[in-house]
This record gives C-alpha cells, sequence and structure tokens, in this order.
C-alpha cells in the first residue's frame, strides 16, 4: 500500500514538474524524497542480486515513468569523456 501511494505522488511530481529527480530533501513532502531515495538503493541491490523490495512489475512501472535509477555516471565513465575532449581540443 505505501509503495502505491509514494508512487502516485511520483506521479503527480512528474505532472507537476515534467521529471521524477524527485530532491532527498524535498520540502512540501519529504517521505518522497526520501521514498525516491531508497527506490535507487532498493534498484542497487536488486541488480546486484541481492534482496530487495523491489520487484519486475515495480521496476517497469518507474521505467515506463521515465525515472533516472542513476545518477551519477562512474568515475572512471567520466574521466574517459573528459580524457576525450581533451584529446580533441
Amino acid at each position: 500500500l505505501d509503495w502505491q501511494l509514494h508512487f502516485r505522488e511520483l506521479c503527480q511530481y512528474k505532472l507537476d514538474y515534467g521529471n521524477c529527480l524527485v530532491q532527498a530533501h524535498y520540502p512540501p513532502n519529504f517521505e518522497l524524497g526520501y521514498w525516491v531515495m531508497t527506490q535507487r538503493r532498493q534498484y542497487y541491490h536488486f541488480k546486484k542480486g541481492r534482496s530487495s523490495a523491489l520487484t519486475d512489475s515495480r521496476i517497469a512501472l518507474m521505467d515506463a515513468l521515465g525515472f533516472v535509477w542513476i545518477l551519477r555516471q562512474d568515475a572512471g565513465i567520466i574521466w574517459r569523456k573528459r580524457y576525450n575532449m581533451l584529446c580533441e581540443y
């Protein structure tokens, strides 16, 4: 029940702001910010094969909404991207 409630709140957030990038400390709804952060953590565990509250169907719902699972790029990817930019310069 809680997951569905927060998912509906996320859907409303997307309607209001055009994305699912809820801040961890989202002032109007701190619970939604915390829930979004928790979903990303659960996704990490799910992908690693660890115990997770996420299911394939929940992930599919979030994906359909345009949820961004990983906010930061791997440091190696960033380094290579910047290295390539330097080489092009």
